[in-house]
């Protein structure tokens, strides 16, 4: 859990999430299962203290510079909880690594997430911590955007698939766990703005 959250570690965390989707489990089968592949406690404690040292000295809005003849940006909507979604768009393909930065052509690659990382479909967790990794170690690439379902007073949001969630993956540590995780909610901005001209921000967000 010490080593530095690199692209190397977040592609490691990428394999153990691929292994652990609750979405590939059959819904009555979802309370039983066991999973094997997961990260610890205290690496999650970990990964939510790094991004939050990242997070928490940045503007609630700043600007992201942008040079569209050798740069891509891709904005990520409200993906709930869907998994494999987010492999499909920051993934070389099903099995490749995180395609982030300097592609062989010479074309940065980068994303913002617009929030609404988690509820709904059942992989909220993988997508949290993949994209605080993806922040850690790509910090001028990847941006994180806070969403309506990210916020620790909104317990409705929170009770329907997130708590649920953490119980199924830690069902000794799922207080802990969940707290890891809401307690970071509070660092996300809520909004950028690309190149001075685009305004990138979630709908519901006052």
């Amino acid at each position: 859990e010490t080593s530095p959250i690199d692209s190397v570690y977040a592609n490691a965390l990428l394999n153990i999430y691929r292994k652990s989707k609750i979405s590939d489990v059959k819904i009555e089968q979802r309370d039983k299962i066991k999973y094997t592949y997961k990260l610890s406690s205290k690496a999650i404690q970990y990964i939510t203290n790094t991004v939050n040292d990242i997070q928490k000295k940045l503007p609630n809005v700043s600007n992201i510079p942008f040079t569209q003849d050798s740069e891509r940006i891709t904005v990520i909507g409200d993906l709930h909880g869907q998994f494999s979604t987010l492999l499909h768009i920051v993934t070389e393909g099903p099995q490749g690594d995180l395609a982030i930065g300097n592609d062989s052509n010479g074309m940065r690659r980068r994303y913002i997430f617009v929030g609404d990382y988690i509820n709904r479909e059942s992989d909220s967790l993988p997508i949290v911590m993949l994209a605080y990794a993806m922040k850690c170690a790509f910090p001028d690439d990847v941006f994180l955007i806070r969403g309506n379902h990210e916020t620790t007073g909104n317990t409705a949001y929170m009770s329907i698939n997130l708590s649920r969630e953490v119980n199924l993956r830690y069902p000794k540590e799922s207080k802990t766990v969940l707290g890891y995780i809401t307690n970071s909610f509070k660092y996300l901005p809520i909004g950028y703005v690309i190149d001075r001209s685009i305004i990138v921000v979630h709908a519901g967000v006052g």
